[in-house]
């Protein structure tokens, strides 16, 4: 669906709810984006290589400028609404096709639910 291969046990959507973006100039929060920073991604890759996890980042439109989610890594990725779109493949089938979703206090959550996959 997504054009990721099978080299991966697991796959984790990472959907935290929008904080801050220099797009529109607002500031929900202090941080820019939460657990996953410039200092920490490429030891948070390496945790996910070793563990055959792909993470799938997908920011909330207004935080697609943040520079660290735009590098390249072998076991993170970012969609964007643009990504899927050109993927045809609408944000709920994505959230079908994941084994675990990370979020915050995002309503992306009950949507989760939807997919009755186990929640810890």
């Amino acid at each position: 669906m997504l054009g990721i291969n099978n080299q991966y046990d697991k796959i984790i959507l990472f959907m935290p709810t929008f904080r801050k973006s220099k797009i529109i100039n607002r500031i929900d929060s202090t941080s820019d984006f939460p657990i996953i920073s410039s200092k920490n991604i490429s030891e948070i890759n390496s945790f996910l290589k070793e563990n055959k996890v792909l993470l799938v980042i997908k920011p909330h439109p207004y935080q697609n400028d943040i520079e660290f989610l735009n590098l390249e890594f072998t076991n993170i990725i970012k969609f964007t609404n643009e990504d899927l779109a050109m993927k045809n493949v609408l944000l709920y089938e994505l959230l079908g096709q994941v084994d675990a979703l990370v979020t915050d206090y995002s309503s992306v959550y009950f949507d989760f639910l939807l997919t009755q996959k186990p929640i810890d």
